[in-house]
């Protein structure tokens, strides 16, 4: 990209940054989270800053999957890195506190209000996984664009 980089808009400098980052530390790797889950908040950030700043971009279509991908990995995991506990069914802890401090610091973000709902679905089940949490996640986070 540094070759083009004076020809690209800020918009995409950005997504290929983003791009770099996932190149060189994939987020998932034979799936499961190759990174911490703090990184993933931070790569959310990115994506939800873009959707805030170009709503109305050509390329929103992208970042929006972009967004999805990292809520997919905070909300529900990979098959070997799920964020319920394997035993307990139960949020992961690490997890919980992101995603809390996530809508805490950025409460304007584009996913807070994902997050949040998802909060209150996991509260209303103890932090326990449920048929809800997973319709909310198929619905909200999985679903095709």
């Amino acid at each position: 990209a540094e070759a083009v980089w004076k020809y690209m808009t800020p918009l995409e400098r950005t997504i290929a940054t983003l791009s770099e980052l996932e190149i060189e530390t994939p987020s998932l790797n034979d799936a499961a989270i190759n990174i911490s889950y703090e990184e993933v908040a931070q790569r959310l950030k990115m994506c939800d800053d873009m959707l805030a700043q170009y709503p109305d971009d050509p390329l929103t279509p992208q970042i929006t999957a972009c967004q999805k991908y990292y809520l997919a990995i905070l909300l529900a995991g990979d098959d070997n890195s799920p964020v319920f506990d394997w035993q307990t069914h139960t949020l992961m802890p690490q997890v919980q506190q992101i995603i809390e401090l996530y809508i805490a610091e950025y409460p304007d973000a584009v996913s807070t209000p994902t997050l949040q709902q998802f909060m209150a679905l996991a509260a209303a089940s103890n932090f326990k996984k449920s048929a809800d949490i997973d319709t909310f996640i198929e619905q909200h986070i999985l679903e095709q664009n």
